[in-house]
């Protein structure tokens, strides 16, 4: 499995990429390796995986793996709920009420609510 999904990631498949960047973070069906999982999760990011720029800000917020940086952060989560993800548009609504690592933004927060609930 391995193998294959080295081959796929390498021809440039987002979700062979963020596959393998689980399997190596976790070390489930082979060993882990974080460094090489994050070399897949940014890798995932960059050819558009919502979900990799989700993980990614999870990452940079809690300072899992890589050492806290909070625009770094933002700037995958915004990342993430413009490609369509779900949760990081929930996020990212919240942040915009609360304001707690982005400005509060009463218009953001609306559209993005709205959006999220197809309203």
């Amino acid at each position: 499995m391995r193998d294959t999904l080295l081959l796929d990631a390498e021809a440039g498949d987002p979700y062979a990429c963020l596959a393998l960047a689980y399997f190596m973070e976790t070390g489930k069906e082979m060993d882990q390796d974080i460094p090489e999982a994050m070399h897949w999760f940014e890798q995932a990011a960059s050819l558009g995986c919502a979900r990799a720029h989700w993980e990614l800000y999870k990452f940079y917020m809690a300072g899992d793996y890589v050492e806290r940086d909070v625009a770094i952060a933002v700037a995958h989560l915004v990342e993430s709920a413009e490609l369509g993800n779900v949760d990081a548009q929930n996020a990212l609504a919240i942040e915009f009420s609360t304001g707690d690592i982005i400005e509060p933004d009463p218009v953001s927060y609306t559209h993005l609510r709205a959006h999220e609930t197809g309203a």
